[in-house]
């Protein structure tokens, strides 16, 4: 790691070597990973570099100067740690900091005339995928999934799907999935829970809303474009101002592919808990250097420390990791890979797929 310039190293992780050992910090990633001498910067470095070029793990050996079954552990036990810290934090109900932002961030886009005064949109609603290999049928043994379950006729391919919640800011406050390929954004939204928690977003007693584009559902807390043919001239540019407004989504999908290519490639195994961690990861850089979104509606992000506030990390002792919520997470030395006590996070695991 030493070895790299600050530039090299920034080609390598998405991220200059101080901001590096700051978010370690900040992650408290524990010392000797997987029981191997390394320190958490090391170990957090083999993980970026993983996650941001999509090297095997030879590839990944000779980058960082590790064997290959050390390179092996440290990722596995590291996807384990952060995706517990990543899966509680990335909900809207989780994002401490925005209730006493939601005010500024309706009057600056008004006042910028990126959104309209009525509905107090805060937050921009959208999908995505991505792609995958054809999976392996394995359902007997409680995780696996049926191959024609993820297959999206309209892409023609295997996918999995994802919904996320990003604020103009830059940051994706709440992501649901990943979901089948099969499945539409209104019923993500409909199943993911999200209705509820977007009733949270109030402050002083007044309802703010996401703005989501045609294929979601308009109700008290989720506003849509007119439809039909027979529109006013002001419904029109009301149209055109959100929904130029909500391409906000895209960027952060974008600037999360174009951080991390290991999702360029399909078959990536654990893509379920790398697509989440790859947003939080996205959140972090956005609130230590900015966003696309963030310069494009002047709002400024939440700093790092504002981010990280009340997560809440697993209890970890050798190479077991105990979540708070009682979710117990063990890596096992002989099966060389990761078991989840609950059925829902073997999935997500092993496939990507959550019930």
């Amino acid at each position: 790691m030493l070895k790299y310039t600050d530039v090299d190293f920034r080609k390598l992780t998405g991220f200059h070597k101080s901001q590096l050992s700051q978010i370690a910090k900040a992650l408290k990633i524990p010392n000797n990973v997987a029981n191997f001498a390394l320190t958490p910067d090391e170990s957090f470095f083999i993980f970026l570099v993983r996650l941001r070029n999509g090297c095997n793990y030879s590839a990944l050996s000779g980058l960082c100067n590790r064997e290959i079954s050390t390179i092996s552990k440290v990722v596995s036990f590291l996807t384990c740690y952060l995706y517990h810290i990543v899966k509680p934090k990335l909900a809207v109900t989780s994002a401490t900091w925005l209730p006493d932002r939601l005010t500024d961030i309706d009057r600056a886009l008004v006042e910028a005339n990126k959104s309209i005064e009525d509905p107090k949109v805060v937050a921009f609603i959208g999908g995505t995928h991505m792609k995958i290999a054809r999976p392996y049928n394995n359902t007997q043994h409680g995780y696996g999934v049926a191959p024609n379950a993820v297959y999206s006729g309209h892409k023609r391919t295997h996918i999995l799907k994802y919904q996320a919640v990003t604020t103009p800011d830059g940051i994706c406050v709440d992501l649901a999935g990943p979901s089948v390929g099969s499945q539409y954004d209104s019923f993500m939204f409909m199943y993911s829970g999200l209705y509820d928690k977007l009733n949270g977003l109030k402050f002083d007693n007044e309802q703010y809303k996401v703005y989501g584009g045609p294929a979601y559902r308009s109700s008290d807390v989720l506003v849509v474009g007119y439809k039909g043919q027979m529109l006013t001239q002001d419904e029109k540019k009301q149209n055109k101002i959100m929904a130029t407004s909500r391409v906000s989504v895209e960027w952060f999908f974008g600037a999360v592919k174009n951080n991390f290519c290991i999702f360029n490639s399909s078959g990536v195994r654990g893509c379920g808990a790398y697509f989440l961690i790859a947003t939080f990861l996205t959140n972090i850089k956005h609130c230590l250097e900015g966003s696309q979104a963030s310069k494009y509606f002047q709002v400024v992000p939440p700093t790092l420390e504002e981010y990280m506030d009340e997560i809440n990390f697993p209890k970890f002792f050798d190479d077991v990791l105990i979540d708070p919520a009682g979710s117990g997470c063990i890596y096992s030395m002989q099966q060389k890979n990761i078991v989840f006590d609950h059925l829902s996070d073997l999935r997500t695991i092993h496939t990507g797929l959550s019930t």
